[in-house]
């Protein structure tokens, strides 16, 4: 068992212990496998970190916040995958659960390769290979908010 819970945030699910980084994959693929919009779903470290994805069926955004807690939320350190070459022309639009929002199309990777590392995150909490990342997010922007 891991100490990772998963949540589908677009359907206001309650949080679901992710009992293994295979199990982590299951539910990304599950929760997104439905819809042609991508879902907001997070997973949540029991003592720091948090890993957010929007996906859909083929594609998906990825950020991991190392320094997340729930006491104190933070993105200091937090880092999206992106990629150099987009593999999508349009904004990727996705369900938060209010209304629907798009996110540009930088910032969308294929399914399979954050569903590697997210298994790589749940096991190891850190940032796995194979990801470009974007520089992580200074301390000084938590300290704004």
């Amino acid at each position: 068992m891991t100490e990772w819970t998963f949540r589908n945030a677009t359907r206001g699910s309650q949080p679901i212990a992710v009992l293994s980084a295979d199990y982590a994959v299951e539910l990304l693929m599950e929760h997104s496998g439905w819809t042609e919009y991508g879902v907001v779903l997070e997973y949540v470290h029991s003592e720091r970190g948090m890993i957010t994805c929007i996906a859909n069926i083929e594609l998906s955004t990825l950020e991991f916040k190392p320094n997340f807690t729930a006491s104190k939320p933070s993105r200091s350190g937090s880092r999206s995958g992106i990629r150099v070459k987009p593999v999508c022309d349009e904004a990727f639009v996705f369900d938060d659960g209010t209304c629907a929002s798009s996110i540009p199309p930088r910032y969308v990777l294929p399914i399979v390769k954050v569903s590697r590392a997210i298994r790589h995150i749940v096991e190891h909490r850190d940032f796995p290979g194979g990801i470009r990342w974007t520089d992580p997010v200074p301390e000084c922007v938590d300290r704004m908010h």
